[in-house]
């Protein structure tokens, strides 16, 4: 009998000048490059909607495959770049900082 308990947690910030003080989701190599398994995303998780008055789900939302990617780097403007991640392929992805 399989007893494991999958728990995913969903972080949404809706200020992007906060997120230089949280922990990142990838960093670099020595090359600017990083990878993230697709499943990172959750994308098409079911999720439902309650209000904080009645714990009653009141709408089913799914998670979007439309993602933000922010890239920070100390002494370089920070990059917001949106982007839709199709499940089916590997992005391969090249993001220039400016000073």
């Amino acid at each position: 009998m399989d007893t494991t308990v999958l728990i995913k947690y969903i972080l949404l910030i809706q200020d992007t000048a906060s997120l230089p003080f949280t922990n990142p989701l990838a960093v670099t190599n020595s090359s600017g490059q990083f990878s993230e398994p697709i499943g990172v995303f959750g994308i098409g998780m079911r999720f439902l909607i309650s209000s904080t008055s009645d714990p009653a789900p009141i709408d089913t939302e799914f998670i979007s495959n439309t993602i933000q990617v922010v890239l920070t780097k100390t002494g370089y403007k920070t990059l917001t770049i949106p982007l839709t991640i199709d499940t089916t392929k590997s992005l391969n992805k090249r993001f220039v900082l400016e000073k």
